[in-house]
């Protein structure tokens, strides 16, 4: 796989598999952009999220029994947590990011059960942690 060199990758997540059998990989890039692989192309680059700094991380929730959550992306970038909704096609009203941190967020992670995100900054003595609802 070869990006573009303006295209510096941030960060990837591999989608869980479609109802072919399919599953891609999606790279985050320090233009704002996504670019969506499959095993041996890109299939599709789209704008990112409207926010001023790139995905600096991405990670899909569990899978559940009942296959829930299945459609979502959880990502940050430096000081904001969001959700990212499948298929990515670059629409901008198919995501929604709160700002969760006044310094630069380090790392988050998902609880097993999908109900709750947790979130360490840097210089914070805490963690904060952050219901996830899909309804």
């Amino acid at each position: 796989m070869r990006t573009e060199p303006w295209h510096e990758p941030l960060c990837m997540t591999k989608t869980i598999k479609n109802k072919s059998g399919v599953s891609n990989l999606i790279i985050s890039g320090s233009d704002l952009h996504l670019t969506i692989w499959n095993n041996s192309r890109c299939v599709r680059t789209t704008r990112g999220v409207d926010l001023e700094s790139p995905i600096t991380n991405m990670k899909i929730p569990y899978q559940m029994e009942n296959n829930e959550r299945q459609n979502m992306i959880l990502f940050c970038n430096d000081t904001d947590i969001g959700i990212l909704q499948q298929p990515i096609d670059g629409n901008p009203f198919r995501n929604a990011a709160v700002l969760s941190s006044g310094t630069k967020l380090i790392d988050f992670g998902i609880s097993h059960d999908n109900k709750y995100v947790f979130s360490i900054s840097e210089n914070s003595p805490s963690m904060l942690m952050w219901s996830f609802n899909k309804t």
